[in-house]
């Protein structure tokens, strides 16, 4: 199965170029990739696609890392409205640009939406 794990993003609003990232169990994530997803759940990484500091696992240009969450905590409104309601996410409140805006959060959301969609899809 080869479900798309990685979204290049421009925010509209602000004309920012974000690589949203999906971390899956068994996928390496972290400072150079050293680190293995074990658990049973999906990770969403930020990137500023401006810069050119990080590579993902197959030598693609990723950015510099900004954020990572846990997927289903950004798509439920357990702690807060979930990501697909128009609403911007400040990914770090001490960089004032390292915010997505309602529009391409929307967009955000439906990437991953798609991909557990995909995932739990039987295979064909």
């Amino acid at each position: 199965m080869n479900i798309k794990k990685l979204l290049k993003l421009t925010d509209i609003e602000s004309g920012k170029l974000w690589t949203v990232r999906i971390v899956a169990q068994g996928d390496k994530y972290g400072r150079k990739m050293c680190l293995t997803h074990d658990e049973n759940y999906t990770i969403v990484e930020f990137y500023d696609a401006a810069y050119n500091f990080v590579k993902s696992p197959d030598n693609e240009i990723l950015g510099q890392f900004v954020a990572r969450y846990d997927a289903d905590s950004l798509l439920s409104n357990k702690y807060s409205p979930p990501i697909g309601n128009g609403q911007g996410l400040n990914l770090d409140g001490g960089v004032p640009d390292w915010t997505i805006n309602g529009k391409a959060m929307i967009e955000v959301s439906d990437f991953l939406i798609r991909y557990l969609d995909e995932l739990s899809e039987p295979s064909k």
